[in-house]
């Protein structure tokens, strides 16, 4: 029995370790594009970067410390922001322009000029995608934080039910990280718990709006502000109580 449940507790660690290693990944790759990300690759295995062992080792070393740095703390946090990923991402972009004069050079010499020009359209589309926002905008999320910040007292208890609404109230500071999981673990629902808290806040995406909302049909609130974009992801702001 006791050899089921280290096996079983081995197999559950796996798979965790392979979800948050995917995770970062993703988030890396995400960070820099799958543009600039082929170009990395392709500078790696093509060697296109041609210079002493002693530079390499210097620049792996500080990619090593960023590495563990940054997944250190998605392990810690469960959470990582493109932010945090800037200088990995950046030292990461040391390859792409020797990557470049490599394909440059080969297409020149065997007249391969349409994959130039595929690469030149993807490199375009790549900064054209990183300058314009074709998605649906999250500056509901800031403003809801920022009307917090501006209009709530600092002393007012807030529950809310995202990380990034969280960070923009400025009502969190040092203990942001420890209130989010505190909150992710309580159900806001059962036994009343929302009376507790002065405000509530809930950030609620259009996909899961009507699950969202059967979960908050037995709160006799109705919403004082409410903020959204043109999809209908919108966050709605509960006031439960007069500031004490």
């Amino acid at each position: 029995l006791l050899t089921r449940r280290l096996q079983r507790s081995l197999e559950a660690g796996i798979v965790l370790g392979a979800l948050l290693v995917g995770w970062y990944v993703e988030s890396v790759v995400s960070n820099l594009s799958l543009v600039y990300t082929a170009l990395v690759l392709y500078a790696w295995f093509k060697r296109a970067l041609q210079t002493t062992r002693e530079k390499i080792r210097i620049v792996g070393v500080y990619l090593g410390i960023n590495l563990v740095i940054t997944f250190g703390f998605l392990l810690e946090r469960e959470f990582l922001s493109k932010r945090y990923l800037i200088a990995l991402s950046l030292t990461f972009m040391l390859w792409v322009p020797f990557s470049l004069e490599k394909i440059v050079a080969q297409c020149v010499s065997r007249k391969k000029w349409v994959w130039g020009g595929l690469l030149a359209c993807a490199l375009l589309g790549s900064a054209v995608g990183g300058i314009f926002n074709f998605g649906y905008s999250k500056r509901y999320i800031h403003d809801a934080g920022s009307w917090f910040a501006d209009n709530v007292p600092a002393q007012a208890s807030i529950y809310a039910n995202d990380l990034q609404l969280m960070y923009y109230t400025r009502h969190f500071g040092e203990k942001l990280y420890q209130a989010n999981q505190a909150f992710q673990s309580q159900s806001i629902t059962a036994n009343a718990a929302w009376r507790q808290y002065d405000y509530l806040a809930f950030r609620v995406t259009q996909k899961a709006r009507d699950r969202m909302a059967a979960n908050w049909r037995d709160m006799p609130l109705k919403p004082v502000k409410v903020f959204q974009n043109k999809r209908g992801d919108r966050v709605l702001i509960y006031k439960v109580r007069q500031e004490s």
